[in-house]
């Protein structure tokens, strides 16, 4: 049954997730949700992360080379 709670609790979660983000998109951008509902929620939640190349990550192999003088 515990298990059960917590799968339970997690999809509960998730839907919280989904209307704040919703809700977020209508307050800051205009956007209603009826334009939402046939969207993919998660690719909606990684073009709103997606960051301009110079904020991104620095590959670790690729920033070693360069501290190290290489390439």
């Amino acid at each position: 049954m515990g298990r059960l709670n917590v799968l339970i609790h997690d999809l509960e979660d998730a839907q919280e997730d989904q209307a704040y983000f919703k809700q977020q998109l209508m307050a800051n951008s205009g956007v209603l949700p009826s334009q939402l509902d046939g969207e993919d929620y998660y690719e909606l939640i990684k073009i709103n992360q997606a960051k301009p190349k110079d904020k991104r990550a620095e590959d670790p192999m690729a920033m070693v080379n360069r501290l190290r003088g290489g390439n």
